[in-house]
């Protein structure tokens, strides 16, 4: 049973009240559809929910080469570095951190180890609700394998469906 409230023309579906299911079958029922790849909707809250693959792309290493070459960085100069500003994205391959107690930016050991080649990443990093949940291992890139020249995809980061495990 779904209520529904009318407001502005508008009919919103609100999430229905089934006294018999608990949070982990509505737990189970949001994985169940997220490993489908295509959108979902929770069963508790009514938000809407996707898992996405997050490439790792090329121009993150300008700000990854600016923060081996400092000892950090603000989050202005990363603005500045870094004119995609989705540098953040360097975490979710534990590549750089922002210290919380003074916001300035950082490269992490694998970020160096990275950049000199010494290790590979998994292509693609898993994000549910802005957290990294998984990696996609099927694919490891090596720095050299990146190219300076790619461009951003709206299509290709609504498009790529996540490997879950």
């Amino acid at each position: 049973m779904s209520v529904e409230y009318s407001g502005l023309g508008d009919r919103i579906k609100l999430p229905s009240t089934n006294p018999t299911r608990t949070l982990a079958d509505a737990r189970q029922i949001l994985r169940a559809n997220l490993e489908t790849g295509k959108p979902s909707c929770c069963p508790v809250c009514a938000q809407d929910a996707k898992l996405y693959a997050r490439k790792f792309r090329a121009p993150w290493l300008k700000a990854l080469r600016a923060l081996a070459d400092s000892l950090y960085l603000s989050p202005r100069e990363m603005v500045a570095i870094c004119k995609a500003r989705d540098y953040p994205a360097l975490t979710y391959f534990g590549l750089a951190h922002r210290n919380p107690s003074d916001g300035m930016w950082r490269i992490s050991q694998l970020g160096r180890d990275f950049l000199d080649g010494r290790v590979t990443l998994p292509s693609h990093a898993i994000i549910y609700n802005k957290e990294v949940v998984g990696f996609d291992e099927t694919k490891r890139i090596h720095i050299l394998d990146l190219d300076p020249c790619e461009r951003f995809s709206l299509d290709e980061l609504m498009s790529t469906k996540p490997m879950v495990a």
